[in-house]
């Protein structure tokens, strides 16, 4: 199970506040995504979201405005974390993104390209500040 925000609630993370984590099955090799107490239903099929690959990004970020305005630091070689989940396996390493046009560039810890499987993929954007939250069992 992957909580990018923890088990525990209401958390300032962000991912916590709506109880959101991830559940692999090794059957289909899907990561289902589930929120608030249940599973994550797509409004227009009825079905459960599921995933071929889930990535913990982690990053900058901070609260802009007494709105909730937030901004994230998703630009540059700037060597941070990176947990990629594929076929029930995890790789970590660090991500790069250099323009808004881009898309993220991910190695693993000796520099290689981290292969993701074919299919759908669900982006946890994770302050770095609350990296301690995360919980991987």
């Amino acid at each position: 199970m992957l909580y990018p925000g923890g088990k525990e609630k209401d958390q300032p993370n962000g991912y916590s506040k709506v109880q959101a984590w991830f559940e692999y099955n090794e059957e289909d090799g899907k990561y289902y995504r589930y929120q608030y107490g249940g599973p994550h239903i797509d409004e227009s099929t009825g079905e459960q979201l599921a995933f071929d690959n889930v990535i913990f990004q982690y990053c900058y970020g901070e609260v802009r405005d007494e709105n909730d305005y937030l901004a994230f630091g998703c630009h540059g070689d700037n060597g941070m974390k990176v947990q990629v989940f594929t076929q029930g396996k995890m790789t970590e390493g660090t991500w790069s993104r250099y323009a808004d046009t881009d898309p993220a560039y991910y190695v693993d810890e000796n520099g290689d390209p981290i292969v993701l499987s074919q299919g759908k993929t669900w982006i946890c954007l994770i302050w770095d500040q609350y990296a301690d939250d995360v919980v991987i069992e």
